[in-house]
């Protein structure tokens, strides 16, 4: 019994040696791990310190942590920042904004995470800086970690950047404009000198001053633009309406310009859109013209311009694009700088002019090209929004009750029509033949007619002749694959002076036929808009 017990307890001591070992060697890797966490703490803390850029923690308005070279810098110790508020080292004139932003990212507000400030030496000297603020969780708290960039040395070479850009602008405007002014006096020189003033014919007298106007005309352009001095009337436009007028002002110059070049550029337009814009209409006449011409000039003799309208939200942008060969890399970052030209019997300032009416309108001129392969420009203005004069009521106010008759021979197209426009409280009628339709409008009670232009041409011609004799004011929708696309559609070649028949294309955009049907129920034909020819 005893020889037993003896044996328990030994058992019992043996597996407390191993789990005592066990501890042990995890005591030591603790300590071990412990070791390695404390070297890279260590670490982190000397990366931070020795950043080389300037690094802020904050907390509760005080500073808890700052590196040595903001320090250097800055010219303080560390015990002169540690636990002492930011604002003591703001600068007075960013100080009100400091504090604002800093109000506002407390209370959750949005505020800019990237803002410039003025931060001061220990001496009271101004150091603008760029500061990057995030919000951290420090120690369980939140806290703000800011990274600041001094702009002093960036201040001064943007300076210097600027004054040489501006240099450069005015030796060239003043060489431009000396060259010209020569040009111009040559001319008139020649025209005045006492063997020509005899000898010369009057139509070459005549266009030899005209070649000096011109000159001199765009010159004069050109300071007035370029200074803001020019007048400049504000109207409401359709931009397409100009864009038509500067196609063939483009056509005029380049016809000009090209007169010794046979020229077969093909110049293609695509319009998806009819933004009003305002401005001066003469203005961005000849700066579109401008544009164009030189993607003309740039595809002869053979090539091919497309024109583009498109309308973003708040923008409406035009798109000239060329085949031509393209604008070398080294050029066109000069392309806009007054009397910059590679092509003779150019002064260089079409699209100098360009980009300044632009400006003024708010807008810019931007260029994408690669060396043979064309030019891209994208010409961009604000837009107007267009205010509706009439308020027009929802369609399932406007349609309730309305007496809607639909013929077609497309299944589809009737079924689809009549369900949308019976969800909107519309009453369909769909008769079988032209013939019941006729009757149905003999007795006047329609509002509206539709009409499928895949009936064919006579008996299309027929009925509506009949339904418009029946009823004269009876507005009348033809609908048909591309019905407005060229302009030409079936029912405007048989009714073109007809202005109560409007066409719609398939496939039908329902929320714009609601919109459409709507219109032409209260208003009336005549405020629908036009499609572009």
């Amino acid at each position: 019994m005893q020889k037993i017990t003896n044996d328990t307890l030994l058992k019992k001591i043996s597996r407390l040696e191993r789990k005592i070992d066990s501890y042990r060697n995890k005591l030591k890797q603790a300590r071990q791990e412990n070791q390695n966490l404390s070297k890279i703490v260590k670490d982190q803390q000397l990366i931070l310190t020795e950043f080389p850029g300037w690094i802020i923690l904050i907390q509760d308005r005080k500073i808890l942590f700052t590196n040595r070279k903001i320090l250097e810098d800055l010219g303080y110790e560390e015990n002169e920042v540690i636990e002492r508020p930011f604002e003591a080292f703001v600068h007075e004139d960013s100080l009100n904004y400091v504090m604002t932003m800093h109000r506002k990212r407390l209370s959750g507000e949005v505020v800019p995470d990237i803002y410039d400030l003025d931060l001061k030496r220990k001496g009271g000297e101004k150091v603008p800086c760029e500061a990057r603020i995030s919000k951290i969780r420090y120690h369980g708290r939140r806290a703000f970690l800011a990274s600041l960039t001094p702009l002093e040395r960036q201040k001064e070479l943007e300076k210097k950047r600027l004054e040489k850009e501006k240099h450069h602008l005015i030796c060239s405007l003043s060489s431009g404009l000396g060259r010209q002014l020569r040009t111009c006096t040559k001319i008139l020189d020649n025209c005045l000198s006492e063997p020509q003033i005899h000898s010369i014919s009057g139509k070459e007298f005549l266009h030899q001053l005209h070649t000096a106007k011109k000159y001199q005309q765009d010159m004069l352009a050109l300071l007035e633009f370029m200074g803001g001095s020019g007048k400049t009337q504000r109207v409401l436009m359709e931009l397409p309406v100009v864009v038509d007028e500067a196609i063939k002002a483009s056509k005029q110059i380049c016809s000009s310009n090209l007169a010794d070049i046979e020229s077969a550029v093909n110049l293609e337009t695509f319009f998806r859109a009819t933004p009003v814009v305002r401005g001066d209409p003469d203005a961005l006449k000849t700066a579109i013209s401008c544009v164009i011409s030189n993607a003309i000039e740039a595809c002869v003799p053979e090539g091919k311009v497309l024109i583009t309208l498109e309308e973003t939200p708040g923008l409406a942008r035009i798109y000239v694009q060329d085949n031509g060969r393209g604008i070398p890399f080294v050029d066109q970052e000069r392309i806009f700088d007054p009397f910059f030209t590679t092509k003779n019997r150019h002064l260089g300032l079409g699209l100098t002019v360009a980009s300044a009416i632009f400006n003024r309108h708010g807008g810019k001129i931007e260029l994408s090209s690669r060396p043979g392969h064309g030019a891209f420009f994208s010409l961009i203005l604000p837009t107007v929004k267009k205010a509706s004069r009439v308020r027009i009521p929802p369609p399932g106010k406007a349609l309730k009750h309305k007496r809607i008759m639909i013929l077609g021979e497309s299944d589809a197209l009737v079924g689809i029509v009549s369900e949308l426009l019976t969800s909107k409280g519309a009453q369909m009628v769909a008769p079988s033949t032209p013939d019941k339709a006729l009757r149905l409008l003999e007795k006047g009670n329609v509002d509206l007619l539709i009409v499928d232009l895949e009936f064919s041409a006579p008996m299309l011609r027929g009925l509506l002749a009949k339904a418009l004799e029946i009823m004269p004011g009876l507005p009348i929708i033809c609908t048909g694959p591309h019905a407005q696309s060229d302009g030409h559609g079936k029912a405007e070649r048989l009714f073109a002076d007809k202005g109560n028949i409007l066409l719609v294309s398939r496939p039908i955009n329902t929320a714009h036929f609601l919109q459409t049907v709507t219109r032409l129920l209260i208003l009336g034909h005549e405020t629908l808009p036009k499609p572009l020819s």
